[in-house]
């Protein structure tokens, strides 16, 4: 008699694959950017596999970001124009 995976196991191999990320220091440091977390996101930046493209991504994300925050919240705006610099 052979042993044959039951179909619930089988959802949990996929959904546990599904998980797993090609590239986790690019998720963390769009995450970073995103969270506005400066240091995290150089520091992930470094770590990553490709930095020009990493840098363009973020800097555009910096600069939509800094377009849509309200003229009232000066400091934040920025600091998100300096990062994006």
């Amino acid at each position: 008699m052979k042993f044959q995976p039951s179909d619930a196991n089988c959802r949990v191999q996929v959904a546990h694959s599904a998980t797993r990320f090609e590239k986790p220091f690019r998720e963390l440091f769009l995450w970073a950017v995103l969270m506005n977390r400066y240091e995290l996101a150089r520091f992930m930046w470094e770590k990553g596999e490709e930095a020009v493209s990493d840098a363009l991504v973020a800097c555009r994300l910096f600069q939509a970001m800094h377009d849509n925050v309200e003229d009232d919240y000066f400091e934040i705006k920025t600091a998100l124009k300096q990062h994006a610099e």
